[in-house]
């Protein structure tokens, strides 16, 4: 793959098709420093959320804006800023210290609306996902018998579930899915 598409390719992968075509400006200097610009600034911002130590953060900011300061003035890249980039790769993966000793455990979490978008963005079929709600539904059905069979009433039940009390009786209810 030529640096044209590998660039379009890169931007789309946090832009989307906002950057879809986007492989003409890499050529164009002041184009493509401003899809680099705007990605240093996602990464920023994305950094900044993510739920780590205040050391971690830090060590994960100072080294994207060590890169940051670096991109109004680079035309092109050196072994440096390779070098650079992929020591941010480390710390975000836990690699935090120059000892080789990996300080912390990087975990993914999707919620239940990043799921469901995955599986429309890969072409996932649909029905895969209306089993997994399916089983979700079972699940949930079963912890409501489980708890009623115990004597706890619809109301509290909603209380342990973070559901309304009427999702309750809705859900006892439904027989068929």
């Amino acid at each position: 793959m030529d640096q044209e598409m590998v660039f379009e390719m890169t931007m789309r992968r946090f832009f989307g098709e906002k950057a879809y075509q986007s492989a003409g400006q890499f050529g164009n200097k002041k184009n493509r420093k401003e899809w680099i610009l705007k990605l240093y600034k996602l990464f920023l911002k994305e950094i900044d959320n993510i739920d780590t130590s205040d050391r971690h953060k830090k060590q994960l900011l100072d080294s994207v804006e060590a890169i940051g300061k670096e991109l109004p003035k680079c035309d092109n890249p050196t072994w440096t800023d390779v070098f650079k980039l992929l020591s941010l790769i480390g710390k975000m993966l836990g690699f935090t210290s120059i000892s080789g000793a990996k300080c912390y455990t990087i975990m993914y979490i999707q919620s239940q609306e990043q799921y469901f978008t995955e599986i429309i963005m890969t072409n996932g079929e649909d029905s895969r996902s209306k089993q997994d709600m399916n089983n979700v539904i079972l699940m949930r059905r079963k912890i409501i018998d489980s708890l009623k069979n115990e004597g706890i009433s619809d109301y509290k039940i909603s209380l342990i579930l973070n559901t309304t009390e009427y999702a309750i009786k809705k859900l006892k209810n439904d027989i068929a899915l």
